[in-house]
């Protein structure tokens, strides 16, 4: 296949689009799209080398090959540099992490890595420095895949050849559209959920190559080439971080790629034909493995990433780009192109055994901890990470939780071999805060012994309401229909605690966050009224009935910090920043829950149940801390971690 100047510029247009959506550009909340064309550009050029090899002699190794010349070089190269400087100024915890995604990167499995931790839009994916290894796996995947189906197909239905194409595409469409709703971490981070774009670059391939052409001259137009590229950027506005993705979205940056690829860059066009979109498209690769690096240094080395640091953190992710262009790419595909495959396969094999040994030697030496040991504050900052969760178990000693597949609750047991004498309920605040509610009880016991149920799942405590990020799909009614149950047959001595993020569920996420929060109500009139106003009255509702059934306890809003508590105390000891304590204004607190606070009071008195105010536990008139002597109370920017929780046990003790 001759060299395209229209994928080169396309290669171009998905990188900016990446990079500007990596670097919070606000218009271009859809960014994250130029995966989406690469990928399609990926499914084109891979099924001409194989399908125009198969009409001739197809080489299986030779494929592996030249693709291990083209990818590996530069991504190990980048992965070798990241651990090396991150050995630093990385903390042991995160580097430990790192080691763990360097070897998922080299290895091309770190799209499953990633997707069974968070979703790629989430918090905690910001600090993740390997994170966009995830679509380099999904390609590679593809291409160890792809080759062998085709050679199948060619030998077995060659007549049938585009019509399996079309079905098995099909078929991974409906799949990523009923996932992106049931399992969006899945949906976006494998292969079989985005097998139909890169095999709709595919189908274009035989379109272009193999159509009738006077069938095809219509296409071949700068209308059609110009259409496309508007589809593309079209979607990196339309689209943002709370979309479900690749859903129905993703036909908009498929399509548009699919146009552009069938006019063939016959019109001339300028955003083609000119020396900077051929420039980046070339270095395109690089730009891509570099930027991301480069983006979360900027998030950890700084309290504030101003526009300043982020303008100039993308002028060096295209020097890097260019650098590791012209001094990895090309020295390596020169030096590769005229070897033996043995060779090829054995620097690579080489390069994956070399960063399995750095990362078990990080792993064995708990991050290298050894490096900081004379580093109070980072030791202490480290220590906020420890989640110290108490165990959770099913009736039957297994699994437990609510499976929104199913919609069926196993109720989750935390404590001992006794009788349950507890129920904690809520969202992941629920869960954060279950171990300080069973400590209590078990001093409070005259053998030491407690063991209570916890019941969180993410939806506000509302019958009949839903999350609208989740979309109706966290079948919260399902949820709580069981709880109801649940509660209603345990015995009268076990007593109900109450806990959500109350304001993230009213108002959205005061950290940095793609997804916009708010209640859903199965009752259409409710979603007119104001949002304090509904709340206040379906919730008000749901506690009366909980309040009934036992006797109930509601917490009142945990201080939401707003940003990552132990990440800002490790990035101060890791630089030697100032600042021993991370604290938010009281008045902030207020302002954030004062409405919600007095729903919660209001509620709480008419329905007959215990308000456990927690601000005075956290806060003095001033300041609310979400640290104690350099050591963090938060796991991350609002969920406690062991030494806040334990900060909640003399007031649970006061109430009996």
């Amino acid at each position: 296949m001759p060299f395209r100047y229209d994928i080169n510029a396309l290669r171009a247009v998905a990188v900016l689009l990446v990079m500007l959506f990596h670097f919070d550009v606000a218009a271009f909340g859809g960014g994250f799209v130029g995966v989406d064309v690469f990928f399609v550009i990926s499914g084109f050029l891979m099924t001409g080398i194989i399908v125009g090899g198969l009409d001739r002699e197809f080489s299986l190794v030779g494929f592996y090959q030249a693709r291990i010349v083209r990818i590996v070089p530069a991504l190990v190269f980048l992965v070798f540099v990241v651990l090396i400087a991150g050995y630093f100024f990385i903390a042991p915890g995160d580097y430990e992490e790192l080691a763990r995604h360097a070897i998922g990167a080299a290895g091309f499995y770190s799209n499953h890595i990633f997707a069974d931790e968070s979703g790629y839009f989430d918090t905690p994916s910001h600090f993740k420095w390997l994170l966009h290894s995830w679509s380099l796996a999904v390609e590679w995947q593809f291409y160890l895949v792809y080759p062998l189906l085709m050679m199948a197909l060619y030998k077995w239905l060659r007549r049938h050849f585009v019509a399996v194409l079309v079905t098995l595409m099909v078929g991974s469409f409906v799949l990523s559209v009923f996932l992106s709703l049931t399992k969006p971490e899945f949906a976006f981070f494998s292969l079989p959920t985005r097998f139909w774009e890169l095999s709709f670059g595919g189908l274009v391939y035989f379109l272009v190559q193999r159509g009738v052409p006077d069938a095809l001259r219509f296409v071949r137009s700068k209308f059609v080439e110009s259409l496309g590229l508007a589809l593309i950027v079209s979607a990196a506005f339309l689209y943002s971080g709370q979309s479900p993705w690749p859903y129905y979205g993703a036909l908009m940056p498929v399509l548009g790629t699919g146009l552009v690829l069938l006019a063939a860059g016959q019109s001339k066009s300028v955003w083609i034909d000119n020396p900077v979109t051929q420039a980046l498209g070339r270095w395109s690769y690089s730009i891509y493995l570099w930027h991301w690096p480069i983006i979360v240094f900027l998030l950890y080395r700084f309290a504030e990433v101003t526009p300043v640091l982020l303008v100039a953190g993308f002028a060096v992710s295209v020097l890097c780009g260019f650098l590791s262009y012209r001094c990895i790419e090309l020295p390596a595909k020169n030096f590769f192109k005229s070897r033996k495959a043995r060779l090829v396969f054995g620097f690579y094999a080489v390069t994956l055994v070399v960063v399995i040994g750095i990362a078990m030697l990080i792993k064995t030496s708990d991050g290298a901890a050894y490096r900081f040991v004379d580093n109070e504050r980072l030791m202490l900052a480290q220590a906020g990470k420890d989640r110290a969760m108490p165990k959770q178990r099913g009736a039957d000693g297994g699994r437990c939780g609510f499976d929104r597949d199913t919609a069926t609750l196993e109720p989750c047991i935390i404590g001992d071999e006794v009788e349950i004498s507890f129920i904690v309920l809520g969202d992941s605040h629920a869960g954060s805060i279950a171990g300080a509610v069973l400590d209590s009880y078990r001093q409070r016991s005259s053998d030491g012994l407690a063991a209570g149920y916890l019941l969180a799942h993410q939806c506000p405590t509302i019958f009949g309401a839903e999350l609208k990020f989740k979309n109706r799909n966290n079948n919260c009614g399902a949820f709580y229909r069981q709880v109801f149950e649940l509660i209603k047959e345990s015995p009268q001595g076990v007593r109900l605690y109450i806990v959500n993020r109350y304001a993230a569920t009213l108002y959205g996420a005061n950290e940095k966050s793609d997804i916009v929060f708010g209640v859903r109500y199965d009752d259409a009139v409710l979603d007119g009224l104001p949002p304090e106003e509904a709340y206040a009255q379906e919730f008000t509702k749901t506690l009366c009935v909980f309040g009934d059934l036992r006797s109930t306890s509601l917490f009142a809003p945990i201080p939401e910090i707003g940003v990552d508590v132990p990440a800002t105390l490790i990035r101060r000891a890791v630089f030697d920043l100032p600042g021993e304590e991370v604290v938010l204004p009281r008045q902030d607190y207020v302002a954030r829950t004062g409405l919600v606070s007095g729903i919660l009071e209001v509620a709480s008195e008419q329905c007959g149940v215990t308000y456990i105010d927690t601000a005075d536990t956290f806060c003095d008139a001033d300041s609310c801390y979400a640290s104690e002597g350099g050591r963090p109370l938060y796991l991350d920017d609002d969920h406690l971690n062991k030494a806040g929780r334990d900060k909640l046990i003399p007031l649970l003790n006061a109430l009996r």
